[in-house]
């Protein structure tokens, strides 16, 4: 599914219908030799992400027979949908943080192809996501327990409140400024 002859035979493939009996769905074919060049321009080629370009606009049905038979984390990169929306690198933040790197960059790479993003900003995003790192929470419920705060909903949603102040400042506060945000929201527990 990655080799240069698919993509070159691709038309008399796709003519035959076998990729929708092997999927047992109607696949996605617009744009197909862009989505193509641009991995191969971009040296990324991934014969999972070309599967779930050829069955993006379905709800994949975990019953048929190819579904069945691949792994848990296949079918749930298969079956991710992520909304980029306007680019900001607010919401790319989040959604790195949330879903992680290889489900942004299918979607990015969706998105060109289908004209969504421009140029430019791909060229940007993907700059990123190239030396992108997993970041992790620099507070966990034992930092809030040593303010005082022992239960257990408290402590989670002073957690997501804190997370959420997290990423919109870019993953940049440290501990302590993450405490200290975190002492704004204590007398309203």
């Amino acid at each position: 599914i990655t080799l240069r002859s698919f993509e070159e035979k691709f038309s008399l493939i796709n003519n035959t219908e076998i990729l929708n009996y092997i999927f047992e769905t109607k696949i996605h074919t617009k744009n197909i030799s862009d989505y193509f060049k641009l991995e191969r321009k971009l040296n990324i080629l991934d014969y999972e992400r070309r599967i779930k370009f050829f069955c993006r606009r379905k709800n994949l049905n975990k019953k048929k027979f190819f579904f069945r038979k691949i792994n848990k984390s296949l079918y749930l990169r298969l079956n991710s949908k992520i909304d980029l929306g306007n680019y900001s690198d607010l919401i790319l933040n989040k959604k790195l943080f949330y879903f992680g790197k290889k489900l942004v960059l299918d979607q990015l790479i969706f998105d060109l192809v289908d004209q969504k993003v421009s140029k430019e900003r791909f060229s940007e995003i993907f700059e990123i996501l190239q030396h992108w790192k997993i970041k992790k929470n620099p507070v966990n419920g034992n930092d809030i327990k040593k303010l005082g705060v022992s239960d257990g909903l408290k402590i989670g949603k002073l957690l997501k409140i804190i997370e959420i102040w997290w990423i919109r400042k870019n993953f940049k506060p440290l501990k302590k400024d993450c405490i200290n945000h975190i002492k704004n929201y204590l007398p309203r527990c």
